[in-house]
């Protein structure tokens, strides 16, 4: 349904998910298989997706430009960042787990463009729903069932996860320090994010 949000005069999409759970299970496996998996609860997933969204509207323009992966990390990292002191330490070794793990598992060393292979990855993703619908018990175990529409969907969390570290690497976890410039200056450009990512990278 489409939203009106005076400060920007822009239309904000809000989609409801049909299954929690395969996005949870998605998410979280993300992670990687070794991590302290203990306050990926409902509770805190829920304040970290709705938190995240009710940020979407008060961000700035990105003239089209904008993607999930780098421009999307950012909202999900400011709702981390709000959780109780040791949800948010515990997510952000999560997502550091989770990022080291898509490093690895996908070779990222030897990409030379990252932001034409974090794009591809969206746009693998975006298509999976979009071809048919994953709704209902019979449609998320088929879904399950498929090792290709699985992976490249699951990529997407694995993208995230590595989104969000670089960014909170580069920043910290003090967000009143860096939230003013972040937003208003950093997240209005079309590179957001990748600088953070190739220094992530080059320190693992």
């Amino acid at each position: 349904m489409p939203v009106w949000f005076k400060p920007y005069e822009r239309p904000v999409p809000l989609y409801c998910l049909d299954n929690w759970v395969l996005f949870a299970l998605l998410y979280r496996s993300a992670c990687g298989p070794d991590v302290d998996v203990s306050t990926f609860t409902v509770e805190n997933l829920v304040r970290v997706v709705v938190g995240a969204d009710l940020l979407i509207p008060f961000l700035p323009g990105t003239d089209g430009a904008g993607r999930f992966l780098r421009h999307g990390a950012l909202p999900i990292l400011l709702a981390i960042l709000w959780l109780e002191p040791e949800a948010r330490d515990a997510w952000l070794a999560m997502h550091d787990c989770g990022a080291r793990h898509f490093a690895v598992e996908n070779d990222l060393s030897r990409v030379e463009n990252l932001g034409e292979y974090l794009e591809r990855v969206e746009h693998d993703a975006w298509l999976v729903p979009e071809r048919e619908p994953v709704a209902g018990e019979a449609s998320v175990s088929a879904f399950l069932a498929d090792a290709t529409r699985t992976r490249q969907y699951a990529m997407l969390f694995g993208g995230l996860c590595l989104g969000v570290s670089a960014l909170a690497a580069d920043y910290g976890i003090d967000w009143r320090q860096w939230i003013f410039q972040a937003v208003n200056v950093a997240y209005r450009l079309p590179g957001f994010g990748l600088d953070q990512i190739a220094a992530w990278l080059s320190r693992k």
